[in-house]
């Protein structure tokens, strides 16, 4: 008996991840011209955006793999841990609180965004106002 793997899944994480650095990446390749990537004001609008950009990706994670809770956390797991990498890689540059806020922010957002799915895929259908009346 062969093991079929489940291509909507991979397919679901890695469209996660593509999601939620090239927003960032973009994000931040754009501020650097505007805000010094020291200054506070940089910081806190790439935490701000990070809410955003994650939320996404959990929610395209969960469009694409048809809510699938395993593809979900597997997105949270290697989520995390490219950003633990990032950590590490800029731990004696940047301040400990946007590390510490990042890695706490990441996957919050992730799993709020595929829960954001959930709950609009299993919302009950509106028929809007009745017109003529």
């Amino acid at each position: 008996m062969e093991r079929v793997i489940p291509m909507r899944g991979v397919l679901a994480v890695i469209a996660g991840l593509v999601v939620s650095a090239a927003l960032m990446i973009g994000t931040n390749l754009l501020l650097v011209n505007v805000i010094a990537s020291t200054s506070a004001t940089f910081l806190i609008v790439t935490l701000a955006c990070a809410v955003a950009y994650k939320m996404t990706a959990g929610y395209v994670c969960a469009a694409i793999s048809r809510d699938s809770w395993r593809a979900t956390m597997v997105l949270v797991v290697l989520g995390t841990a490219v950003l633990l990498s990032s950590v590490v890689q800029t731990w004696t540059l940047m301040p400990r609180w946007y590390s510490i806020a990042m890695t706490c922010i990441a996957p919050t957002a992730l799993w709020l965004g595929a829960r954001t799915h959930a709950r609009r895929s299993f919302a009950p259908a509106s028929n809007g106002p009745i017109m003529g009346t």
